[in-house]
């Protein structure tokens, strides 16, 4: 170990006097930390210079560990030289005078206890993982630069310093003078918490019936789970009901506190209902004669967005659909809210003028099955994205079913109007002579009343609507949860409006209006059938933070009228759809276009994608309202998942992986269940939202699958089969995914 440390040693006279003395840079040390405790697990960085740091992965970690940080600048400036006060800081985290202290005493890495766990006066460099088999815990005098993790009934004595430590089941957990922690988790029924002078930075509690008492300092409790009894006074209070199943949490489950300020009802709920019921005038805008299928621009008056320019060339006629397009001209009012999500109007019947993009099926060859989807595009890349059209483009028209989308946003709008500035000239997202996002709210509900009521001002009068659908991906999801935490009371007064939400990766809430906040809630449960479908991405999404999207990942647990799926493996958006617009619509309409997806060597584009479990949501949604049959369960089905600390974004969820770097739990598609690559709900490593797969190597396909394809195939088929029989996928896509045979040449 001496030997190990001589590095770091020499550099170190200030506070640990040698004979000799070596300058270190910021940069250098983090290499060093690195190698002395085996630091394995990276943080997320955050500084100003970040592209500037040369050993991103050391400081990463060094970071993580808590060993290292950011200049008062905010910056980490790799190239200066280290300071004593900083080896001083050094030290005191290490509770040591010096580096002789440590010889002998550094446990390198990540360690796992399934005996003794018993442990004093050691450093270890990653986490500790107590495993179910092993006996009660107790750690003197240690510092464990990761977390601590706890599987297993027992009793944990606990007088050291960690970032985290997570009780998985019930425990009996003391806390010693010495304890010094930044989270405790606390997941296990009845579990206890005895402080003996310990301080704790937050404490979590998931499970029911915790109680906590003794001595000592805790910053913050949060309270999921009912029950909680504590003794000990923090100095801010989150509490709140628990609504986990099966054990499984809710992270960040805020709710609007009634007792915030502000009446039960909008002082404007009159006024809300009205105009919501006003019919806009509508106007449709024919293409020009001679629109055909176009690779690059044309000069031809048409659709942004049309199914004439998508990059496969579907031609919806040969499915016997329609596609027309229509201006939507109203009145709609601006809203705020109080503290307590209830909406008040800021400014009156601002005149609005947006497009709807509707396809359907002809009459004269298809027949119509009474249900309208009726989406919500998304406006995330400055332009209308048909994200749930090119999600389920072939089962819609397959089943007869229309298609309705509504530019949602002030940006998008004035795209259009950049694609074609005489087709859209009309086109008005304006209050008070700003653009503003906030009207959208009205005419959301103003087109589902007409729709509703009159919908041969869109479709043929021979039309008979039964079921209308609300949809949205992404950002348009989150307009969904807006919609319903705020308004919902009011559109509905009178009955349903809509009659299912079905929304895909919609982790939170929205702007209210431009630059005004939204609700506190994520999700309500309405009355109506709501079925909210996640891809793994979305987790990650909201381990980043206040800095990055500014949400905590909810879940919404199974009721009578919602479910909240989890996909395993698959990423939050799809960049393979042969419907999306070609680049250069795009750049017409933004200026950027839409570059091919480019991927690091050995990623390439994912073939697990959300579609399937779409496709079986909608039809699961029809049954619903048709048969009353509610959708196959959610909740049981959660990705598994562990709570980690970052330095600079605090408690965060991480799935738990597998021995192939796959995710465990979820809905899980026959590409977890028979793998062969891993997929990662990202690209490059960085926060792109299409996922990827790295495929494995032969070697390891043949150690997976002694018997070679067939039992890769007879597996895959099995977790397919198992999928289709519980109503997780629909028969066409089980038939198409049994019978796809392209993994064979990996065994050849």
């Amino acid at each position: 170990m001496r030997k190990i440390l001589t590095a770091v040693v020499c550099i170190l006279a200030l506070s640990f006097p040698l004979a000799a003395t070596a300058e270190l840079t910021r940069a250098d040390l983090a290499d060093e930390l690195v190698s002395v405790f085996g630091l394995e697990d990276e943080g997320i960085l955050y500084f100003s210079d970040n592209g500037d740091i040369p050993n991103t992965s050391s400081v990463a970690k060094a970071v993580r560990a808590g060993l290292m940080e950011a200049d008062p600048d905010g910056a980490f400036n790799p190239g200066r030289i280290v300071e004593s006060s900083e080896y001083d800081a050094l030290f005191a985290k290490l509770g040591v005078q010096s580096l002789e202290d440590l010889d002998d005493r550094i446990v390198k890495g990540n360690s796992d206890f399934y005996t003794d766990a018993a442990s004093e006066n050691l450093v270890y460099g990653g986490n500790i993982v107590i495993h179910e088999s092993a006996g009660d815990a107790i750690l003197q005098n240690c510092v464990v630069l990761g977390n601590v993790y706890s599987y297993g009934d027992r009793s944990i004595s606990f007088s050291s310093s960690a970032r985290v430590l997570e009780t998985k089941e019930r425990a009996a957990i003391t806390l010693g003078e010495k304890a010094d922690l930044e989270y405790l988790f606390v997941w296990g029924d009845d579990s206890s918490v005895t402080l003996d002078g310990a301080t704790v930075g937050t404490l979590a509690v998931y499970g029911k019936n915790v109680s906590v008492e003794g001595e000592g300092t805790i910053g913050r409790i949060r309270a999921n789970g009912d029950g909680l009894v504590s003794a000990v006074i923090p100095e801010s209070v989150t509490v709140g009901d628990s609504v986990s199943t099966a054990g499984l949490p809710v992270i960040g489950n805020e709710v609007a506190d009634p007792s915030l300020s502000g009446p039960a009802e909008s002082p404007d709920k009159d006024k809300i209902i009205s105009i919501g019921k006003e019919i806009p005038v509508v106007k449709e805008i024919p293409s020009d004669e001679g629109v055909t299928f176009h690779d690059g621009p044309i000069e031809l008056s048409h659709p942004f967005s049309s199914m004439y320019c998508s990059t496969g060339h579907v031609d919806i006629s040969e499915y016997g659909y329609i596609e027309k397009e229509f201006l939507i001209y109203g009145n709609a009012n601006v809203y705020n809210l109080y503290p307590n999500d209830v909406p008040y109007a800021v400014s009156y019947d601002n005149p609005y003028c947006t497009r709807l993009l509707v396809r359907y099926p002809d009459p004269a060859v298809k027949e119509f099955s009474g249900n309208v989807v009726f989406d919500i595009l998304n406006a995330s890349s400055a332009v209308d994205l048909e994200d749930f059209w090119r999600r389920g483009w072939d089962y819609i028209m397959e089943s007869g079913d229309a298609y309705v989308g509504i530019t949602s946003q002030s940006g998008a709008a004035d795209a259009l109007k950049k694609f074609d500035a005489e087709r859209y000239a009309d086109i008005n997202w304006m209050a008070g002579g700003v653009a503003e996002d906030g009207l959208f709210f009205d005419m959301l509900t103003q087109m589902g009343n007409l729709i509703k009521s009159h919908s041969e001002l869109i479709f043929p009068e021979s039309f008979d609507v039964r079921n209308l659908i609300l949809t949205g991906q992404s950002w348009s999801g989150d307009y969904i949860n807006t919609y319903l935490s705020v308004f919902y009371d009011y559109f509905t007064a009178d009955g349903p409006l809509f009659d299912a939400y079905l929304a895909l990766v919609n982790p939170a809430e929205t702007f209210i209006a431009t630059g005004v906040a939204g609700p506190v809630r994520s999700f309500i449960t309405p009355d109506e059938p709501y079925i909210s479908i996640m891809s793994q991405g979305e987790h990650y999404f909201g381990s980043y933070g206040s800095w990055y999207l500014d949400f905590e990942y909810t879940r919404m647990p199974d009721t009578e009228t919602t479910r909240f799926y989890e996909v395993a493996g698959a990423g939050h958006s799809d960049p393979t759809s042969p419907i999306i617009p070609n680049s250069s619509e795009i750049e017409k309409a933004n200026g950027a276009g839409r570059p091919p997806k480019e991927y690091n060597v050995p990623e390439q584009p994912s073939d697990l994608q959300l579609d399937e479990v779409i496709r079986g949501a909608i039809d699961n949604i029809k049954i619903w309202l048709d048969e009353g049959i509610p959708a196959p369960s959610a909740d049981t089905h959660w990705l598994e998942y562990r709570t980690v600390v970052d330095s600079f974004v605090g408690a965060m969820p991480e799935c738990v992986l597998d021995e192939n770097g796959n995710a465990l739990g979820g809905i899980r598609m026959p590409q977890m269940e028979a793998p062969i690559a891993m997929y990662k709900p990202f690209r490059n490593d960085s926060s792109t939202t299409d996922g990827s797969m790295i495929m494995f190597s032969s070697e390891k396909l043949s150690e997976m699958y002694p018997a070679g394809y067939a039992e890769y195939k007879a597996a895959f088929d099995k977790a397919a089969l198992t999928l289709f029989e519980n109503r997780y996928i629909t028969e066409e896509d089980y038939q198409a995914l049994i019978s796809d045979n392209s993994a064979m040449e990996l065994f050849d």
